[in-house]
């Protein structure tokens, strides 16, 4: 099979684990599954193999999302994930180290360096076109721009009427700035920051290398990333005074960021304020109010308009985002205390994390009259309001243990995870004949992810549990081998999105995890 990106060690694992495998149709779809990620979304790469030395080496590779030409930061986060831990252990015969071994390394450094360029540009979009230097033909979204149906956002994004525009420091690789990058989306997520966030730790974990530390592009990114985050903890009386004393003025509004560069580019845009408003049939497609969306108090969580399906939220506090937020910067906190250079920063992301677990602890907690004790929110407002439910996307409340915010035998997740699983309980929760799972506004009633099933898997040690999924996965694909979004619970052929990257390669990690922690199940034959 043509792949865009072949990894040695990548093919040894899906031959290592295929042999394990004893059902052929099970065997199939991890073969196109496990790999899709490489087969299909790795649209342009430049990983200089040329220089043998990665710590001033600029790789960079653009990894889309499937049936999108654009990156979005939580995808080709997780994406990559996948991979990871081969380069803990890789599969015989290749070894830490060698050519094999440096390419797929190289691939994630990649990606952490063109999505801290992605960042740079604007630091509060979900995903981004191609950079100049991919020469990639791409029509851009028709809704980041000034045409007239074009979405409304603030503050002003590059290249638009506002005259915004960044001007990064050149890179190590001679590329000026940003090389073209541009925005594909403006929807602010605060799991998209997270999910770049997380991924230097998770390479210096499996790696154990720590190559980006230096690399002056990245720690741009790092610096930018954590200024948008805290801008977006303050509180909806907050923004209005800053909003409104930005008006007229070129400095930067009081309380809006302790400083920094992404603090010094508010002076001129609207104080940092996030408003978005689009034109669309569907609420969860744009934000309440003008633009601001529901009131929030501060209380030391960080707001988010929209969730991990591109949906806006209903209440600003999204709980399974800063959960992962929290987790990503208690990570970083231990890679930049040493670096004299980005001291502050790790000082500020273990305080963040802090803040942010006591905000969970203390507010998102909470007894629903259809939940057997205390279980976590999936949103709130800082007023009192609570949502509980859960989406399939990740990060989701059914997730926490897989995010590694907390373990899985943790009594009030565990009561959780029962609420959220049930369509007794969920909402979004469904059960058909045909298939079930957890799905969400995104498609609407009666449709689930298989996502949902695959993260069953992840989160569970249990073998029944763990090949209920599997079956329910296995007969999921419509005869196509491979992953889908969105699945109508009472007819598997009708679904959404047949080349989504993602979902095949979190599917390719579920069937490791049984291997790792139920081998026996992979011998059922169906």
């Amino acid at each position: 099979m043509s792949r865009r990106f072949r990894s040695h060690l990548v093919e040894a694992e899906i031959r290592r684990i295929t042999s394990l495998i004893a059902d052929p149709a099970l065997k199939r779809i991890f073969t196109n599954a496990y790999p899709n990620t490489l087969d299909t979304t790795i649209a342009w790469t430049d990983l200089q193999l040329h220089n043998p030395d990665s710590s001033t080496a600029f790789p960079r590779a653009f990894i889309i999302t499937g049936d999108i030409l654009a990156a979005w930061l939580r995808d080709s986060s997780n994406q990559i994930f996948t991979y990871l831990p081969l380069l803990q252990s890789p599969p015989e015969p290749y070894q830490v180290g060698d050519a094999d071994w440096l390419k797929l390394y190289r691939l994630a450094l990649g990606l952490l360096y063109q999505q801290s360029q992605q960042v740079i540009t604007y630091p509060l979009a979900n995903s981004f076109g191609p950079p100049k230097s991919a020469t990639i033909t791409n029509k851009r979204n028709p809704a980041v721009g000034d045409g007239e149906d074009a979405d409304w956002v603030q503050p002003p994004v590059p290249h638009s009427k506002a005259h915004y525009l960044p001007q990064p420091p050149r890179s190590y690789s001679h590329v000026d700035g940003t090389d073209g990058v541009y925005l594909w989306e403006t929807k602010w997520e605060v799991d998209s920051l997270a999910a770049h966030l997380r991924l230097p730790s998770l390479i210096a974990e499996y790696a154990n290398r720590t190559d980006f530390l230096e690399n002056k592009t990245w720690q741009r990114g790092v610096r930018i990333a954590l200024d948008a985050l805290r801008s977006q903890q303050r509180g909806s009386g907050e923004e209005h005074l800053a909003y409104e004393a930005s008006n007229d003025t070129t400095v930067l509004p009081a309380n809006v960021s302790e400083g920094g560069e992404w603090a010094e580019r508010l002076g001129t845009l609207q104080g940092g304020v996030y408003r978005f408003q689009r034109l669309d049939r569907s609420a969860t497609e744009t934000k309440a109010d003008k633009g601001w969306g529901e009131p929030a108090l501060r209380n030391g969580l960080v707001k988010s308009a929209f969730r991990p399906s591109d949906d806006a939220t209903t209440f600003p506090h999204l709980i399974p985002a800063n959960a992962q937020l929290a987790v990503a910067l208690e990570k970083l906190h231990p890679l930049l205390a040493n670096l004299d250079a980005m001291k502050d920063v790790a000082h500020d992301a273990r305080q963040f994390a802090i803040d942010i677990r006591t905000a969970i602890q203390t507010y998102a907690i909470a007894r629903n009259h259809l939940s057997r004790g205390e279980i976590y929110a999936y949103e709130i407002d800082g007023y009192g309001s609570t949502y509980f439910a859960d989406d399939a996307n990740i990060p989701s409340l059914l997730s926490l243990p897989y995010l590694g915010f907390l373990n899985a035998t943790d009594p009030t997740y565990q009561r959780t995870r029962s609420f959220v699983l049930s369509p007794r309980t969920n909402k979004w929760a469904f059960s058909g004949s045909q298939f079930r799972g957890i799905g969400g506004p995104h498609v609407g009633t009666g449709y689930a992810w298989p996502m949902s099933l695959t993260m069953q898997i992840l989160t569970s040690t249990d073998a029944e549990e763990q090949l209920s999924a599997l079956s329910l996965l296995r007969n999921s694909t419509a005869g196509m081998g491979l992953i889908h979004e969105l699945i109508n619970v009472d007819n598997a052929t009708d679904f959404t999105r047949p080349w989504f990257g993602w979902a095949n390669g979190l599917f390719g990690e579920a069937v490791r995890h049984i291997e790792q922690t139920n081998p026996q199940v992979l011998q059922h034959t169906f």
